[in-house]
Formats: structure tokens, C-alpha cells, sequence
């Protein structure tokens, strides 16, 4: 079920969608999201080929 703004469930999806954060921010949760993916990747891949 999708509620409005005033929902509490959604005041996390809320932090995703501000207008007012500056372009860098967006690189830098890019940036941090590929890190970590790497890292997983890394982390999964020797513990099946270990």
C-alpha cells in the first residue's frame, strides 16, 4: 500500500529524493555503492574459489 507524505514508513525513501542535496552527493552514494559492490564481489568470489 502506498501512503502519503506523512507516512512514517516512507520518511526513509524521503532522504532519497531531496531536491536541495547538491550533485556531489550523488556521485559520492554512487561512488560508495560501487566500493561496496566491489568489495562483496571480492569477498564472494574467494569464498567460492578459495
Amino acid at each position: 500500500m502506498v501512503g502519503g507524505e506523512d507516512e512514517p514508513s516512507l520518511a526513509w525513501e524521503s532522504m532519497f529524493e531531496n531536491r536541495n542535496r547538491p550533485a556531489w552527493m550523488n556521485w559520492l552514494f554512487l561512488a560508495i555503492f560501487l566500493w561496496s559492490s566491489w568489495q562483496l564481489a571480492g569477498f564472494w568470489f574467494a569464498q567460492l574459489h578459495g
